[in-house]
């Protein structure tokens, strides 16, 4: 579906897979997909686009193959766009950022996260049993492992390898912004 201020699409995607996620601008959540073995996109606009333009205009790439996708948007600040991207549980992510707002909640796997400018938030399950390591870097901004009531605050700029005892891994990259882990609920 392809409307004036929603896009959706939904192909074959397996768990284990990867996802390559390029957006400039946009809130994104990238959440579990209830239907296993999916992948999932839903974006809606906060704002139309000119000339009656939809959504599916703005989309640069879109290829699902049998163990990854790559998915890239340029949508309009102006369009105030929201992506969420519903994965297998089991998926790794690759996702570079420009301006926007990001939260992965419920999904399972590697993690490499490089975002320009606003704020990104890590939802773990129990992030010392889930990652090997969780490596944190903040260029211009703050990072807040909220975890732990003592919700330890710490500003730009900041490097640090937080250690664990699971398989997976993740890399999280801020310009100017907000780095987070959280308790997922």
């Amino acid at each position: 579906m392809d409307a004036p201020l929603q896009f959706e699409v939904e192909r074959p995607f397996a768990s284990h897979s990867l996802l390559t996620l390029v957006v400039c601008n946009g809130e994104v959540h990238v959440l579990p997909n209830p239907h296993p073995d999916q992948l999932r996109v839903v974006v809606h606009l906060g704002a139309s686009l000119r000339h009656e333009l939809t959504p599916g205009r703005f989309l640069q790439e879109f290829v699902v193959g049998q163990k990854d996708a790559d998915v890239e948007w340029k949508l309009p600040a102006s369009s105030r766009p929201v992506i969420d991207m519903y994965v297998p549980e089991q998926t790794a992510l690759d996702l570079q950022l420009g301006k926007t707002n990001l939260l992965v909640k419920g999904v399972r796997g590697d993690k490499a996260v490089n975002a320009g400018k606003g704020t990104v938030r890590l939802d773990v399950s129990d992030g010392d049993s889930e990652y090997h390591s969780i490596i944190v870097d903040v260029a211009m901004g703050s990072f807040a492992d909220l975890r732990t009531e003592d919700n330890l605050s710490h500003h730009f700029p900041f490097h640090q390898e937080l250690r664990g005892r699971g398989d997976a891994t993740a890399h999280l990259q801020m310009a100017m912004g907000r780095i987070e882990i959280a308790k997922e609920n």
